[in-house]
């Protein structure tokens, strides 16, 4: 199921596609987005649309401010996941509040 959303803010229009799908797929299709967008992607961003990256590693994040870097002003990143700091922890969700 695919629902669109758009967020305003005073004169800045906000689109959100929120998508179903399991968390895998939605992984690589964000990262699929990421790294290697198609020109239709690249042509929205242009537009001055801005894409929301929820729940990407923080390694594909790194990946992408040093590849990606002209087009950082048209992304958001939330909820990155970063490795543990120890084999037995479990991985460490940003909250986004600080």
């Amino acid at each position: 199921m695919h629902k669109i959303v758009n967020l305003p803010y005073k004169s800045l229009t906000l689109g959100c596609l929120i998508l179903v799908q399991p968390a895998s797929t939605l992984a690589d299709w964000q990262e699929r987005r990421l790294l290697e967008p198609t020109a239709t992607e690249l042509q929205r961003e242009q537009q001055g649309k801005i894409f929301i990256y929820d729940g990407l590693k923080s390694g594909e994040v790194d990946k992408a401010m040093d590849t990606q870097f002209q087009r950082i002003d048209n992304m958001m990143f939330i909820r990155t996941v970063h490795p543990p700091a120890s084999p037995d922890m479990p991985e460490n969700v940003d909250d986004d509040c600080g």
